[in-house]
């Protein structure tokens, strides 16, 4: 029989060495949206050569690099926080995430089967090459981290270690709009509309002679952070404010205790103010981008 969507499933595991599956640790399971997960494309190149009666002289296979999505919803869980250390280039220190230059690579262990028959894809060397949180009012925080990776080993050739487990997603509630509050020092008491908020690498696979697969993963060296933000117009302050290149500190807290996230954004500076009218609202539409701080120019701490 054919699978059904519920046949798949995503285990993801951090490396220690780019690119080579642990021995040993846990695989946590993320809860994706159906539809999205990891890639792998073959480059292959067809030979030019004339031969007899016009036939083809066939194709090379010389490269294959990984890609993809992940499209979830936010919640505090292992997956979670393991993708947002990729994608900031970070490393956790206790329960704050602050955005550097130390990549961040995983395996993602796709779990195929039915009728308690269970194969095992492995995607390894894979990184974030961004993330973007989107909350608008009414709805579930959603998140969608783009990849990147190295390679893919078929279940035929990869056998899961006997020293790894497996564990399930908790199943415990998803963020939503009610859980956030957002605050821009200039602009005081906004009610925010809807925020998408994106953090960005300019990853590449590094192609060599001889090897198939990708060799690593090059990032370069500017990061790119902005929040796109929708707020009600009170007054003319984002105008007044924003005419020159004052900077901003910006805050996004989005749940609290044990299962919440605090964004914090030191210095940010604004896109001209862009007024709009739905129906009977009137809104204003900024882009902060988020610039050198002594602190970092993001970060992101775990709610206790």
């Amino acid at each position: 029989m054919s699978f059904d969507a519920s046949n798949i499933s995503y285990y993801l595991i951090g490396e220690t060495v780019e690119g080579v599956t642990p021995a040993t640790g846990i695989a946590y399971k993320i809860a994706h949206i159906p539809g999205s997960g990891p890639t792998f494309e073959k480059t292959t190149v067809t030979s030019e050569a004339q031969h007899v009666n016009r036939q083809s002289g066939g194709v090379r296979t010389t490269g294959g690099q990984g890609g993809g999505s992940f499209d979830f919803e936010l919640k505090r869980a292992p997956t979670t926080d393991l993708l947002l250390s990729s994608a900031l280039s970070g490393e956790w220190a206790g329960n704050v995430l602050k955005a550097g230059a130390t990549d961040k690579s995983f395996t993602i262990l796709k779990s195929t089967g039915e009728a308690g028959v269970t194969e095992y894809h492995a995607y390894t060397g894979f990184q974030a090459s961004d993330v973007s949180f989107t909350a608008n009012a009414n709805e579930i925080v959603g998140v969608t981290t783009n990849l990147i990776g190295m390679n893919y080993i078929d279940p035929v050739e990869f056998e899961l270690p006997a020293d790894i487990t497996l564990v399930e997603d908790d199943g415990s509630f998803p963020l939503a709009s009610t859980d956030i509050v957002a605050s821009v020092a200039l602009l005081p008491n906004i009610d925010v509309r809807t925020l998408t908020l994106t953090v960005s690498h300019d990853r590449q696979a590094k192609e060599a002679l001889g090897p198939i697969s990708t060799i690593g993963i090059g990032t370069s060296g500017v990061r790119t952070v902005t929040l796109d933000m929708e707020f009600y117009r009170e007054d003319f302050n984002p105008e007044r404010v924003f005419i020159n290149d004052a900077a901003t500190s910006i805050t996004v807290q989005i749940g609290e205790g044990a299962n919440g996230y605090t964004i914090t954004m030191p210095a940010c500076q604004a896109s001209w103010p862009e007024e709009s009218v739905d129906g009977a609202s009137v809104t204003v539409s900024v882009t902060f981008t988020a610039k050198i701080h002594a602190d970092g120019d993001i970060r992101i701490a775990r709610t206790a």
